[in-house]
């Protein structure tokens, strides 16, 4: 089934132009039939889409991850990822200019230290010239006037999802649900671990070996296959370490990254996260 939804797009397309070649159908009748099976195509696959992602809520699955279930029925798993994501870093874009929200009961931010909150509004600060002066560059230069415009489209694309992940950081941040806990960076990367699969809570601040400079500190979605670990830095280090009972993956921007017994991570108060995380868990943290 996912194998004929994903193929039909290309199938309704190439049908009105076969009919075309051989003369069953003109121009504009090929045209408006394209349109007409991509249409109906949308539909169908709109529907199951929703009856997807309806079946994986209903199993207990997370919005994100039941959306990206009920997506890769009709397109490929790592593009079903990034249509998320995008959705996401648009939706935090759209709500950070409304004016944010409140934090609510349960939740623990991690975006303070993050070296995003320079850069983003550096990087805002000085696009204007930068797009300004590519943007005339390749009008003079090249022979295709279009190719300046759709670089500048592709650049502020680019800004937009730069801002958005920025936005994300802060408007979705780790959270104590009623079976377990939800880590995140932002948009770009989430782990859920259950409340049972948890052995142990360490405060354990670490600075990812290797992986992180004074110009730019580690942050975002790694996995150690070695030592068997899951980290999501912030500055270039973590607060706290989750030692698990049976591995867990996280879910990253392309592709899941894991299994790993242990899930370093960042925290802003990683004190009163341990001691709430531990009561929930119903055990005591090793401060």
């Amino acid at each position: 089934m996912r194998r004929v939804l994903r193929l039909a797009p290309l199938l309704a397309a190439l049908l009105p132009l076969a009919l075309l070649w051989v003369g069953a159908l003109g121009l504009r009748e090929a045209v408006l039939a394209a349109a007409a099976l991509e249409g109906l195509l949308a539909l169908a696959s709109g529907g199951v889409v929703l009856l997807g992602f309806r079946r994986m809520r209903r199993k207990g699955r997370g919005r994100r991850e039941a959306a990206e279930k009920a997506l890769s029925a009709v397109m490929p798993s790592a593009a079903a990822r990034l249509v998320v994501a995008e959705q996401i870093v648009l939706w935090c874009l759209l709500r950070r200019a409304l004016g944010g929200r409140e934090p609510e009961s349960g939740e623990f931010p991690y975006h303070r230290r993050s070296s995003l909150r320079v850069l983003v509004p550096l990087v805002l600060l000085l696009s204007p010239a930068e797009l300004g002066a590519a943007h005339l560059l390749v009008h003079l230069l090249s022979p295709w006037p279009s190719l300046g415009w759709a670089l500048l489209a592709l650049e502020v694309y680019a800004l937009l999802w730069l801002a958005g992940l920025c936005a994300s950081l802060s408007l979705l941040p780790h959270r104590l649900e009623g079976d377990g806990i939800r880590l995140r960076y932002g948009a770009h990367a989430e782990v859920f671990v259950p409340y049972a699969e948890i052995r142990e809570v360490l405060l354990h601040p670490a600075r990812p070996a290797g992986k992180t400079s004074l110009l730019f500190p580690a942050e975002g979605l790694a996995f150690s296959r070695e030592e068997g670990e899951i980290s999501i830095p912030v500055g270039g280090r973590t607060d706290l370490s989750l030692r698990l009972r049976s591995p867990a993956s996280a879910r990253g921007l392309l592709r899941a990254r894991g299994p790993a017994g242990c899930v370093r991570f960042a925290a802003d108060e990683p004190e009163r996260l341990a001691a709430e995380l531990g009561a929930a868990a119903g055990f005591l943290s090793s401060l």
